[in-house]
């Protein structure tokens, strides 16, 4: 890439063209950034800063920081500053100790980091806490963070020098290289860039393809497994509308539409057709809807098809776009393998995310998901159908079951995790049932009156510990209630 004005000045074009895409700041980062760069440093600074660390920043950064900006608008939050007057958050050159130790040979996979992790673990104490993991990480200054532990990283030293690195700080999983080969600064900031003004989604820069649809999956059939399922999922960015954006994105081609179609049809891997059903789902795709109501009775695609439903027609919780009322019948036929589904631990989720949406459809019937009131599902169930309409009288025993062995399993035992989560869960179901049968508060106040009295006894006798000490608001709020 060759620095100088005209990059310069493209740098400023692209960044008007941005902001005037996204003139409310609306996209992720852009009320933190404004879309403004700093003023550039002094060069002589930043070469004093590279002595007193050993190091030799990449040229295309140094470049950036020196002749464009010290930090300002950028991917995710922004680039970090380096001058201590120029912004909130600056980087920090000394975190990662960039001059001790060499970097590790990245990429690597999740069962070695995993180990890796462990040996640090290893050593933790109280003095370390904070730092445990930075040998993960030498060789690598920040320059940008995505928020909560994730940071957009720049490598300094060793085989990788120059190439951006995305890293969790609490070593969740492994550091990872941005999809696009050998990205340096320049090339990971322009793709950023290109993407703003083309009027992409940008909240997940970085673990995408850069470009267009088109360009995207022209080179589809030539590649692995897992470059189609990122490339599957890059096209996302395009969606024709977006609520976080007033100015509407490009969408799909006809094209692009119809190979998705294609590989949901045809692809050779199975994840690969899910990922197509995705996005046929997303961009709403001729043929989407019937193809959602056959695959999502099966076990293996039922909580990824869920979820794509539910987001697509969530508003706030237990409040749907009225267009989830078609669903009812294939999310009721859904339920079993959503429930055989939930007992694996990666889609622990689906039955309640099926669940949830037939019951805030206007055809929902009870006895449709009361059947599911009993053995893994059964609390999912039942907090479900508290918040689902009036109850008819005939089923309150399913629930104050479920209430009494809770209540009496906190009393009867030594308090432990399972019997404060078990209390905690009655208490949120109680409340439910009475919102939802305000006719019947003399019947309830009956049966647990006794029940919330003892247990209000009981944390007067020992107060539970700082974590748990909402439950016993919660037993004071129903005891109002009543």
């Amino acid at each position: 890439m060759d620095y100088g004005p005209a990059l310069r000045e493209e740098i400023f074009d692209l960044l008007k063209q941005a902001k005037d895409n996204d003139p409310e700041f609306r996209l992720f980062g852009a009320d933190e950034h404004h879309y403004e760069l700093n003023p550039p440093m002094d060069p002589s600074s930043l070469r004093e800063i590279e002595q007193k660390y050993a190091i030799t920043l990449p040229e295309d950064y140094f470049w950036f920081m020196t002749e464009v900006a010290d930090g300002g608008a950028g991917p995710y939050y922004g680039i970090l500053p380096l001058h201590r007057g120029s912004g909130k958050q600056q980087t920090d050159f000394s975190r990662y100790e960039t001059a001790k130790n060499e970097p590790l040979d990245l990429p690597i996979d999740a069962t070695t980091w995993a180990d890796m992790v462990a040996r640090l673990e290893e050593g933790a104490n109280d003095d370390n806490y904070w730092s445990v993991y930075d040998p993960l990480f030498d060789g690598m200054v920040q320059i940008a963070t995505q928020g909560c532990t994730y940071d957009c990283m720049l490598m300094v030293k060793g085989k990788d020098r120059g190439r951006v690195v995305y890293i969790d700080e609490e070593a969740c999983g492994p550091s990872s290289f941005p999809p696009e080969a050998n990205a340096s600064f320049l090339d990971w900031y322009m793709g950023w860039l290109r993407e703003c003004a083309a009027c992409y989604q940008i909240d997940e820069f970085g673990y995408g393809t850069l470009g267009s649809p088109d360009e995207i999956m022209a080179a589809y059939r030539q590649s692995d497994e897992k470059d189609r399922l990122v490339r599957l999922g890059s096209v996302k960015k395009a969606r024709k509308e977006d609520r976080y954006l007033p100015k509407q994105g490009p969408g799909l081609s006809n094209a692009v539409k119809a190979q998705v179609i294609d590989i949901y049809r045809n692809d050779e891997f199975p994840a690969c057709r899910m990922a197509a059903l995705d996005a046929m789902i997303y961009f709403e795709i001729p043929g989407w809807e019937e193809a959602v109501k056959n695959e999502l009775p099966r076990v293996e695609y039922v909580n990824r098809l869920s979820q794509a439903l539910e987001k697509k027609y969530r508003r706030v919780i237990y409040q749907y776009d009225p267009r989830i009322d078609q669903w009812y019948d294939a999310l009721v036929a859904a339920l079993p393998a959503a429930a055989q589904a939930s007992t694996d631990m990666k889609q622990k989720f689906a039955f309640g995310c099926v669940a949830s949406m037939a019951a805030c459809c206007r055809s929902f019937r009870f006895e449709d998901l009361l059947g599911f009131a009993e053995g893994p599902t059964r609390y999912t169930t039942l907090d479900i159908l508290s918040h689902a309409g009036s109850i008819p009288k005939k089923y309150w025993p399913v629930f104050f079951s479920f209430i009494d062995e809770s209540i009496d399993a906190f009393l009867a035992a030594p308090r432990s995790h399972q019997t404060m989560n078990g209390l905690r869960n009655a208490l949120f179901m109680l409340r439910g049932l009475l919102g939802k049968t305000p006719k019947s508060k003399r019947s309830i106040r009956t049966l647990y009156s006794p029940r919330l009295a003892a247990l209000a006894q009981s944390f007067a006798d020992d107060p539970p510990s700082k974590d748990d000490e909402f439950i016993p608001h919660n037993v004071a709020l129903v005891q109002n209630l009543l």
